[in-house]
């Protein structure tokens, strides 16, 4: 499929020309080029709170997306020691291919999420890496510390940026990650581009990490309001992403884990179409995490579905189920 290439200048010192063709752009030096995936790429493998850090930067699984198939996939839920877990993927109603991929292992408490882009299937290629550092990563650790994670993430992205450089099929793609590990008594975060981690804790939902992106700086900032933020034309630019040239540090983050803590891991493809307060709502009443998780996947749908939409939903605690008495 034919892709046109777009050239942007600088917005600022963080935003670098540059432009996905499927319409989200990447701040980056230069244009994206057409990309395509070819055959054997990747192959699908088998079946204390505001601590901010940034670091330049195969177990069996219980659960695994790298997308390809256009329909939605029902993914398995699954338990460990009672904790409640699942994850659901959907191309969406505008996209030729589903380039969002993720993962977890209750077991090992990883969850991860990833957002590729690059055109005709490299943004798979991209997100599929970075969901198999994160796999090999859990294999090696039981238990990872901040330092193994920031390790992974970094890996992954000189990686990705290798294969991008060494491919022109491949180049200038890239992909966002939000990844969890759960620990006793804690989390560990990190995140690159605009995938989201909420959590909710005592009824209210809160936004664990910090959109990579020309509004969510703009939002910090004072200058856009969070709703004027949701329709802005330039909403689709991110100013970081593994695999691409710029700032692509990794945000870090330590947070404490406590009980009736549940999680939300999800692209942009949700948080773009579903407000946050629907999303607090939904998850408040549904009884069971593969309800709020079906739940949600139809809400981004019936709101236009525009972009591929991925999630996965957990409890933060062992022994106890998704909702609470």
């Amino acid at each position: 499929t034919a892709r046109h290439a777009v050239t942007r200048q600088p917005d600022s010192a963080q935003q670098r020309a540059g432009a996905r063709p499927d319409g989200r752009d990447r701040a980056r030096g230069g244009c994206v080029q057409a990309c395509a995936r070819t055959e054997g790429d990747f192959r699908n493998p088998p079946p204390r709170d505001g601590r901010r850090h940034r670091g330049r930067v195969r177990p069996a699984p219980q659960a695994l997306y790298q997308g390809q198939q256009p329909e939605q996939r029902n993914l398995k839920t699954t338990g460990v020691n009672g904790v409640a877990a699942t994850m659901r993927t959907d191309i969406g109603k505008k996209r030729k291919q589903n380039e969002d991929a993720a993962w977890f292992d209750e077991k090992r408490g990883v969850f991860v999420v990833a957002d590729g882009m690059g055109g005709h299937l490299a943004g798979e290629v991209a997100s599929g890496m970075a969901i198999d550092a994160v796999r090999k990563m859990a294999a090696r650790h039981k238990k990872p510390s901040i330092d193994q994670i920031k390790k992974t993430v970094l890996g992954a992205h000189e990686r990705i940026y290798q294969r991008a450089q060494g491919n022109a099929e491949c180049a200038g793609m890239g992909t966002t990650l939000s990844m969890l590990c759960r620990g006793a008594g804690y989390i560990y975060i990190a995140h690159v581009g605009d995938s989201r981690i909420y959590r909710l804790r005592g009824g209210r939902m809160e936004q664990l990490t910090q959109d990579h992106s020309l509004v969510g700086e703009l939002v910090r900032a004072g200058i856009l309001t969070a709703e004027e933020a949701r329709t802005h034309p330039r909403r689709n630019i991110i100013t970081r992403a593994l695999g691409t040239e710029g700032d692509n540090t990794p945000d870090l983050l330590a947070a404490d884990l406590q009980p009736g803590d549940r999680f939300l891991l999800c692209t942009d493809g949700l948080t773009g179409m579903v407000r946050d307060d629907e999303i607090e709502r939904t998850l408040l009443d549904s009884q069971t995490a593969d309800e709020a998780a079906d739940r949600l996947i139809q809400m981004a749908l019936d709101a236009g579905g525009s972009d591929n939409v991925t999630l996965i939903l957990c409890t933060g605690e062992e022994g106890k189920p998704w909702k609470q008495d």
